[in-house]
């Protein structure tokens, strides 16, 4: 059963722990933080004709998505997705972390399955009538956009495991005496080394940054820089063929 439930971390502890770590319900729930609300209200205001609107549209969605069939063509999203997971888990084998390789299994199908939806949404221009049901036309195709958001759902989904549910594999395999050195918290090398390149830099200081031993190493870690949205080649000025962090 799919379901969104508001909680407390109270709750939340209840049914993430470390008696449960082994089961995979930590892997299967996607955990989204509240903000804060600093004891402000929503402002109390009337039901509108735009309110109206915008739940009618929303409601006609519904139907619409619950009226598709047949198979959604991502493979493109995928391919992406295999390459996210392979360059975050060659991260983890630098890192020595089982913590991250355990976090690392589930991210990409919750970037894929919230973000169909929206996808389809879009390209719905694209979809054809089948005997009463929506399905993908011939032309149906995704694009880079397209990627941006399954981009962003699977870096939030891996963010958001690796805050609440970190602690609770840190203390797992502190117990089961696997990781002696879980129990403390610390900058990943990988992440240390990339906060240590300049903003602008250089394939030398990828190499002296991230302990590096030949050039094809280099460039393998800096493509999975650029595919990561971390860093992108300057193409004119100065500083052109160099390269500039994106964050």
């Amino acid at each position: 059963m799919n379901c969104v439930y508001t909680g407390t971390q109270y709750a939340l502890d209840k049914q993430v722990n470390v008696d449960t770590y082994n089961t995979g319900l930590n892997f299967r729930l996607t955990i989204v933080p509240m903000a804060y609300t600093n004891f402000e209200m929503i402002e109390n205001r009337p039901y509108t004709d735009k309110d109206v609107q915008r739940d009618k549209e929303l409601k006609e969605w519904a139907y619409k998505l619950d009226s598709t069939k047949g198979e959604i063509p991502v493979k493109m999203l995928s391919d992406k997705l295999y390459q996210w997971t392979n360059n975050r888990m060659q991260d983890a084998q630098e890192d020595d972390s089982q913590i991250d390789e355990d976090l690392l299994k589930r991210c990409a199908w919750h970037g894929i399955n919230y973000a169909i939806p929206f996808i389809v949404s879009r390209h719905w221009d694209q979809m054809t009538l089948d005997n009463g049901r929506w399905k993908p036309g011939a032309g149906f195709k995704l694009d880079k956009t397209d990627w941006k958001l399954c981009q962003l759902i699977v870096n939030a989904q891996f963010a958001f495991q690796r805050f609440f549910v970190g602690p609770v594999a840190e203390k797992f395999y502190d117990n089961q005496a696997i990781n002696q050195t879980s129990s403390h918290k610390h900058h990943s090398r990988t992440k240390q080394a990339y906060m240590n390149l300049p903003d602008i830099f250089t394939m030398d200081d990828v190499i002296r940054c991230f302990s590096l031993n030949s050039p094809g190493s280099g460039c393998s870690r800096l493509k999975r820089l650029q595919d990561d949205g971390l860093a992108e080649k300057i193409r004119s000025g100065e500083n052109k063929g160099k390269y500039r962090k994106l964050t």
